[in-house]
């Protein structure tokens, strides 16, 4: 987007007039994983990020974003579950569900 609007509007208008709907996407995607994160995390140890995109796209209402083709929004979906996890998890496992040793 910044390109587009440093090079004073040399691409399509076209190609940015979903924006909005891709944002509400990421930040609904996003919203949801850190649900479903933490639901799964209290039945168990931290679920795979796999088992996070699958249960993300189950659920998550794509009714808005007829502009964002299939293979565009499982892409979204899976950047924005990989992302998310791995800002949610430790940097150390062993300080996942364990309390520290003295």
């Amino acid at each position: 987007m910044e390109e587009a609007l440093q090079s004073g509007g040399a691409r399509r208008p076209d190609q940015y007039a979903d924006v909005v709907s891709l944002a509400a996407l990421v930040v609904s995607a996003a919203a949801l994983t850190w649900q479903v994160y933490n639901d799964l995390k209290t039945r168990g140890p931290a679920p795979e990020p796999d088992a996070v995109q699958r249960d993300v796209t189950s659920r998550l209402d794509t009714a808005g974003t007829a502009a964002v083709g299939l293979d565009e929004l499982e892409r979204v979906i899976r950047i924005v579950v990989t992302e998310t996890l791995h800002t949610a998890r430790p940097a150390h496992p062993e300080e996942d569900d364990e309390p520290a040793q003295p």
